[in-house]
């Protein structure tokens, strides 16, 4: 069960950049009887775009205000802003896809029971039934679907239709998406894939790492799109390599990465930290 605070409404903002902004924002806080508790903004100097990331404390300790997001509109017409309202106590749906590996699965499940990630997570997917046994331990229900077999994508999706998930994570899912899939749940699937991409697109990236002699090994976490391996970079992480280790070995040394890596993407996600500007995911 996630460590539960006070109530804090979140705004995430990104438009182009000009000024009046903060007054604008600053002034609508005070409307609504807040007192900001964390801003942040960034900005894209070859696009002059703004990005922010304010947080703030409500006059109800226990609640968010479910007026912002249509009290807010005329402020994000007026500026051309897209923006997204979210509240801190609300946890998101987490819908796991995995296959045999499980040190990402475990991460995730851990923290989430340790109460370090603001989510629920109602169903796990996989393609290996050796994935049951952990499952049943965490008391999430399991689904067990081949990809061996034709027609095993629309199963997934009836899956997640019953479940209804904010979002889904592949925790090491070795099977690639199709584009029907992706476009169902589009920048809401994050992957983790044990390479520093852009280098190691693929399947075996260890391999490849090893066959180059490389001297960091590395992991990334990104949304998923249709191209593979080529989604915005949420987060990335190294390690240095050992002498006289093989493809194997390395494998073994890279897990704890990417673990760690997998894990920080799914946080920052829940935490309402993330922006996805062209392909480029700005991080809070």
């Amino acid at each position: 069960m996630y460590k539960t605070k006070s109530a804090r409404s979140i705004l995430l903002i990104s438009c182009p950049n000009k000024y009046g902004i903060l007054h604008q924002i600053a002034d609508f806080i005070d409307f609504k009887k807040g007192k900001i508790v964390g801003l942040r903004h960034i900005v894209e100097k070859t696009d002059n775009q703004l990005f922010m990331r304010v947080k703030w404390a409500g006059a109800n300790e226990l609640a968010c205000d479910t007026d912002i997001e249509k009290e807010f509109q005329p402020i994000a017409n007026k500026y051309n802003m897209e923006f997204k309202v979210s509240c801190s106590t609300r946890a998101k749906r987490l819908a796991l896809f995995t296959s045999k590996t499980t040190h990402c699965l475990e991460k995730i499940l851990y923290n989430w029971k340790e109460g370090d990630l603001n989510v629920d997570i109602p169903v796990i997917i996989a393609n290996s039934e050796n994935i049951k046994e952990l499952a049943d331990f965490y008391k999430i229900p399991f689904y067990f679907i081949s990809t061996q077999k034709p027609g095993y994508e629309k199963k997934q999706l009836e899956v997640l239709k019953k479940y209804n998930p904010d979002f889904i994570g592949l925790a090491r899912y070795m099977k690639i998406l199709s584009p029907e899939f992706v476009s169902e749940y589009k920048n809401k699937i994050i992957n983790i894939h044990h390479s520093f991409l852009p280098c190691f697109i693929g399947a075996n990236p260890y391999e490849d790492a090893y066959n180059r002699g490389v001297k960091l090994i590395g992991a990334t976490s990104h949304f998923v799109i249709p191209e593979l391996d080529q989604g915005p970079i949420i987060e990335q992480d190294v390690t240095h390599t050992k002498e006289g280790y093989d493809a194997r070995k390395f494998e073994d040394q890279g897990k704890e990465t990417e673990a760690k890596v997998f894990y920080e993407a799914i946080k920052k996600y829940t935490d309402d930290k993330l922006i996805i500007y062209k392909n480029k995911v700005i991080v809070f």
